[in-house]
């Protein structure tokens, strides 16, 4: 399956509504180098894992200064994991696929652990009415 398929390349013009996606979205911040395509070969298969339960980005020098500005990125590659505009983690240098499945795998576990929390918390309230 080619990458443009399951990632898409995040722009000026499409980055905001990405970044406030109400599911969670992975972002590789990335450098066209000798690296590029192996990063992209992660990326890919991470989003073939995870398809349906989160989207995959990527972004090239041109958007870095977004990214280091809005959620503080200091190197590359960064991935970068979202929900409606809030960081849910990163992870920074090359990574094998397994690492970063292994990565968004734990921060959709948190956020899964968090609703639950929250769930348990409300119905606790409502027993107690």
């Amino acid at each position: 399956m080619l990458a443009s398929e399951m990632i898409t390349r995040l722009t000026s013009e499409t980055v905001d509504a990405a970044m406030q996606e109400s599911a969670p979205v992975l972002v590789g911040c990335l450098f066209r180098d000798r690296n590029f395509a192996l990063n992209l070969v992660s990326l890919e298969l991470t989003a073939m894992f995870f398809q349906g339960e989160l989207k995959v980005y990527y972004v090239l020098e041109d958007m870095h200064p977004y990214f280091q500005k809005r959620f503080g990125i200091t190197g590359t590659p960064t991935y970068i994991m979202t929900q409606a505009g809030h960081a849910l983690g990163t992870l920074l240098g090359r990574v094998s696929p397994g690492k970063l499945i292994e990565h968004v795998t734990e921060m959709l576990m948190d956020r899964r652990k968090q609703t639950l929390r929250t769930l348990l918390q409300v119905n606790k309230l409502q027993k107690e009415q």
